[in-house]
């Protein structure tokens, strides 16, 4: 196993996914206690923090500057003013988790389980699927895939990975039990590494439209703070960086 979860993060961010494939287990428990964009946005401590951000309470990445990800392991470029969700409250440690302070953008990096049954070209799809299923949109109509491309390994700091794929496509989530649901542009980077077991997820989650009814709507936009882009995400992807593969065991 390569990363040991703590049990209570279960009671935290259970989404209670079932599934008979035992090769997937390890993924399994990585994604019940993974805070989805739904799980992590706009609660009362979230709203809190992003006060304690707009007035410099909490640091946020700068432009241009490699932000360590898992202790120093790996390191990428994030977008302007991405605060960490690990200063709000505990994530799991397979994941490093960022939020936009004025809009219910999210960025996630992830290390999961390598999916060995599946082809390069199709992992992107695989994972997207799998989460749709944790965001309780994998029915008809719920999730779109728009396009996969992948990335060239020349354009890549990664370069220990195997191949790349960025996938962009749609998803309709509600948020706990609501049944408004928010139509969400998620950008899924894909990084698979074989030769430690495991493949890398980055996703972006972009709200395109949020329903009236849904507790996911964001304050007024402060000025001078953007939203993020796709740009962003292709600077992240490109800048990731594997430093220490001791952190795969």
């Amino acid at each position: 196993m390569l990363i040991e979860l703590p049990s209570l993060l279960l009671l935290l961010f259970c989404d209670s996914l079932i599934t008979d494939q035992l090769t997937r287990k390890w993924q399994e428990v990585c994604r019940k206690t993974a805070p989805t964009l739904s799980k992590i946005s706009h609660t009362d401590k979230l709203k809190s923090y992003r006060v304690k951000v707009s007035s410099g309470q909490v640091d946020m990445q700068h432009v241009n500057e490699p932000h360590p990800l898992f202790g120093g392991a790996f390191s990428a470029v994030l977008p302007h003013s991405a605060a960490d969700v690990s200063q709000l409250r505990e994530i799991p440690d397979n994941q490093e988790a960022f939020v936009h302070p004025n809009t219910d953008q999210s960025l996630i990096v992830e290390l999961v389980e390598y999916q060995g049954h599946v082809s390069d070209p199709d992992a992107a799809p695989f994972h997207f699927e799998d989460i749709a299923g944790n965001n309780a949109a994998s029915q008809p109509g719920a999730h779109e895939i728009i396009g996969v491309i992948p990335l060239s390994k020349a354009s890549l700091s990664l370069s220990a990975c195997h191949s790349a794929w960025v996938l962009t496509g749609i998803q309709c989530v509600s948020k706990y039990n609501e049944t408004a649901r928010n139509r969400v542009r998620l950008h899924l980077g894909v990084f698979r590494l074989p030769q430690f077991g495991t493949d890398v997820l980055v996703t972006f989650n972009d709200p395109q439209s949020i329903c009236p009814d849904s507790s996911s709507i964001p304050p007024a936009m402060e000025p001078g703070i953007l939203p993020w882009t796709a740009d962003d995400f292709q600077h992240l992807l490109q800048s990731l960086t594997l430093h220490n593969p001791e952190l795969f065991g």
